[in-house]
Protein backbone atom coordinates (compact mmCIF):
# COMPACT_ATOMS: atom_id res chain seq x y z
CA UNK A 1 0.00 0.00 0.00
CA UNK A 2 1.42 3.60 -0.42
CA UNK A 3 2.22 6.14 1.69
CA UNK A 4 -0.54 8.84 -0.05
CA UNK A 5 -3.33 5.93 0.61
CA UNK A 6 -3.75 5.13 -2.77
CA UNK A 7 -5.18 8.67 -3.75
CA UNK A 8 -1.98 9.21 -6.02
CA UNK A 9 -0.99 11.95 -3.25
CA UNK A 10 2.53 14.29 -3.21
CA UNK A 11 4.03 11.96 -1.03
CA UNK A 12 5.85 10.18 -4.23
CA UNK A 13 4.65 12.79 -6.93
CA UNK A 14 7.34 14.42 -9.00
CA UNK A 15 6.27 17.72 -10.61
CA UNK A 16 7.51 19.71 -13.18
CA UNK A 17 8.72 22.50 -10.66
CA UNK A 18 10.89 20.12 -8.49
CA UNK A 19 12.25 18.08 -11.54
CA UNK A 20 15.81 19.29 -11.45
CA UNK A 21 15.55 18.18 -7.44
CA UNK A 22 14.46 14.50 -7.94
CA UNK A 23 17.29 14.50 -10.51
CA UNK A 24 19.84 15.10 -7.75
CA UNK A 25 18.70 12.84 -5.78
CA UNK A 26 18.97 10.10 -8.42
CA UNK A 27 22.43 11.06 -9.02
CA UNK A 28 23.17 10.86 -5.13
CA UNK A 29 22.01 7.75 -4.99
CA UNK A 30 24.60 5.01 -4.67
CA UNK A 31 24.94 2.94 -7.94
CA UNK A 32 24.03 -1.07 -6.95
CA UNK A 33 26.67 -3.67 -8.47
CA UNK A 34 25.18 -6.29 -10.98
CA UNK A 35 21.60 -4.87 -10.58
CA UNK A 36 20.13 -6.62 -13.34
CA UNK A 37 21.92 -10.27 -12.61
CA UNK A 38 20.61 -9.85 -8.95
CA UNK A 39 17.24 -9.09 -9.79
CA UNK A 40 17.36 -12.46 -12.49
CA UNK A 41 18.94 -14.63 -9.71
CA UNK A 42 15.64 -13.42 -7.70
CA UNK A 43 13.30 -14.84 -10.82
CA UNK A 44 15.60 -18.09 -11.48
CA UNK A 45 13.54 -20.07 -9.28
CA UNK A 46 10.50 -19.24 -11.28
CA UNK A 47 12.21 -19.73 -14.34
CA UNK A 48 9.74 -22.59 -15.64
CA UNK A 49 6.36 -20.90 -14.56
CA UNK A 50 7.86 -17.58 -16.66
CA UNK A 51 8.27 -19.20 -19.33
CA UNK A 52 4.96 -21.26 -19.17
CA UNK A 53 3.35 -18.17 -18.59
CA UNK A 54 4.81 -16.18 -21.42
CA UNK A 55 4.30 -19.28 -24.14
CA UNK A 56 0.24 -19.43 -22.90
CA UNK A 57 -0.05 -15.91 -23.45
CA UNK A 58 1.44 -15.81 -26.67
CA UNK A 59 -0.19 -18.63 -27.49
CA UNK A 60 -3.75 -17.66 -26.62
CA UNK A 61 -3.03 -14.47 -28.47
CA UNK A 62 -2.70 -16.06 -31.75
CA UNK A 63 -5.61 -18.20 -30.90
CA UNK A 64 -7.24 -14.65 -31.05
CA UNK A 65 -6.28 -13.33 -34.10
CA UNK A 66 -6.88 -16.68 -35.99
CA UNK A 67 -10.76 -16.64 -36.35
CA UNK A 68 -10.25 -12.77 -37.66
CA UNK A 69 -8.18 -13.82 -40.19
CA UNK A 70 -9.67 -16.92 -41.34
CA UNK A 71 -11.34 -17.02 -44.93
CA UNK A 72 -14.39 -17.43 -43.68
CA UNK A 73 -14.82 -15.00 -41.50
CA UNK A 74 -14.16 -12.28 -43.77
CA UNK A 75 -16.96 -13.30 -45.90
CA UNK A 76 -19.37 -13.31 -43.38
CA UNK A 77 -18.79 -9.70 -42.52
CA UNK A 78 -19.13 -8.41 -46.51
CA UNK A 79 -15.01 -7.63 -46.28
CA UNK A 80 -15.04 -9.10 -49.77
CA UNK A 81 -17.26 -6.07 -50.79
CA UNK A 82 -14.92 -3.74 -48.89
CA UNK A 83 -12.02 -4.80 -49.40
CA UNK A 84 -10.02 -1.56 -48.07
CA UNK A 85 -11.82 -1.50 -44.23
CA UNK A 86 -9.64 -1.94 -41.99
CA UNK A 87 -11.47 -4.77 -39.93
CA UNK A 88 -10.53 -7.20 -42.91
CA UNK A 89 -6.94 -6.75 -42.64
CA UNK A 90 -4.73 -9.48 -40.67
Amino acid sequence: MSMGGGRGGAAGRVGSRDAEVQRAENASAPRIPNLLGRIGELFRPFAGQLVTTIVLVLISAGLGVLPRCSPNARSTRGCSRHPEARMCRC
